[in-house]
């Protein structure tokens, strides 16, 4: 597992919110307005950090104090200068009680298998020979922000299925999966849903899908659906440009 950590290097670190450990990309939380309250380390010494602005390097963390000991470490400190790096592994109650102001962070983070597949993807948009501003858009497409996000929001305006409005915990979610699309399809208002995370995550697992009248669809493997608040009762409402993404939904993705 540490070897697959690994591969997310400095543009991804540990944060801790609602009480727990969650892997987030550096450039959210840097634009994070209190992002100095969150407590955050390295995801693989657990050593204290800080957040580096994007320049000339994406946005990314250093070690502060530095750590030559971290496989992510630089090895270039000068041994005689370096102070003990300050690990962080236990938390008082009273800071625990406070990650759980930070609760509009959680659409940002990602699990350990979640967080490489996107850096994985990012990398790949980061290659491909197209001009600045289509590349932030992607970029930001990916990780559920920007442009991409803002369109689901003004079209939305709420969960799409359930009503939910605290639109901090909504995650912005492409109906066709972001790694079949083509540009202008991953940036299509109606290739999204703005969804609760219960929800977004049984989407994207195809545990459930949409009829084109805008019925919900739930596979037979998921038989906990309504322990997570999805019954037979929820819709969407679809129109004509909806269709062909959810078509392909549910051929491809929806476990029948």
């Amino acid at each position: 597992m540490e070897d697959n950590i690994l591969e997310l290097g400095k543009e991804i670190c540990e944060a801790f919110i609602c009480g727990d450990w969650r892997y987030i990309p550096v450039s959210n939380l840097r634009h994070y307005e209190r992002s100095k309250d969150v407590i955050r380390r390295c995801h693989i010494c657990h050593s204290n950090i800080v957040l580096m602005k994007e320049g000339k390097d994406p946005a990314h963390f250093e070690h502060r104090p530095g750590n030559p000991d971290c496989l992510l470490s630089y090895n270039k400190l000068d041994p005689e200068k370096d102070r003990a790096s300050v690990t962080i592994t236990s938390l008082s109650d009273e800071q625990v009680e406070e990650s759980y102001n930070f609760e509009e962070l959680i659409p940002f983070t990602f699990r350990a298998s979640s967080a490489l597949g996107t850096l994985a993807d990012i990398e790949d948009i980061e290659r491909t020979q197209i001009n600045r501003t289509l590349r932030k858009q992607l970029i930001d497409a990916r990780c559920g922000q920007g442009e991409f996000r803002k369109s689901l929001i003004s079209y939305w305006k709420a969960c799409a299925v359930s009503g939910a409005d605290k639109l901090e915990l909504l995650i912005a979610s492409h109906i066709k999966p972001w790694s079949v699309c083509d540009n202008k399809e991953r940036l299509d208002v109606y290739n999204g849903f703005l969804l609760s995370p219960n929800i977004d995550r049984a989407f994207d697992q195809g545990l459930i899908s949409f009829k084109n009248d805008g019925s919900i669809l739930i596979s037979k493997k998921f038989e906990s659906a309504q322990a997570f608040g999805i019954c037979e009762d929820l819709s969407v409402n679809i129109e004509e440009r909806h269709k062909p993404y959810l078509l392909f939904h549910r051929e491809n993705v929806f476990i029948k």
